[in-house]
């Protein structure tokens, strides 16, 4: 599987989190917020564990009942600006799910925009 490389743009320093309510991404809403910052760290960090988590499901081959087929396939390496673009514009296009899961946003917004054909 191709990687989405996120580590770019992470060397800022990160008080800008504490701007955020409580300074945590409970909601698809606040991870926006984070990815709308001029510091991204958290937005960054946020995306790196998300892929990586994903691509290790993915990759699993244990027991049945925790395979998981693919569905974000960008076909290419995206950069960390790219796959933030990706989700703040189909957060914009999606208001209604501003309220979801932050990882479950993030992901229903990278299937959207790099889909498994």
């Amino acid at each position: 599987m191709v990687a989405v490389a996120l580590a770019a743009g992470t060397a800022q320093a990160a008080p800008a989190v504490a701007q955020v309510g409580d300074g945590l991404s409970r909601t698809t809403g606040d991870l926006a917020r984070f990815c709308r910052m001029e510091d991204r760290t958290f937005c960054y960090g946020f995306m790196t564990g998300a892929w990586q988590f994903y691509e290790a499901l993915v990759a699993y081959e244990g027991a049945e009942d925790v395979n998981v087929d693919p569905f974000v396939c960008p076909g290419r390496e995206v950069s960390g600006d790219e796959a933030v673009a990706a989700f703040v514009r189909w957060v914009d296009a999606n208001p209604d799910a501003v309220g979801e899961a932050a990882v479950d946003g993030l992901f229903r917004a990278w299937a959207a925009t790099f889909p498994c054909d």
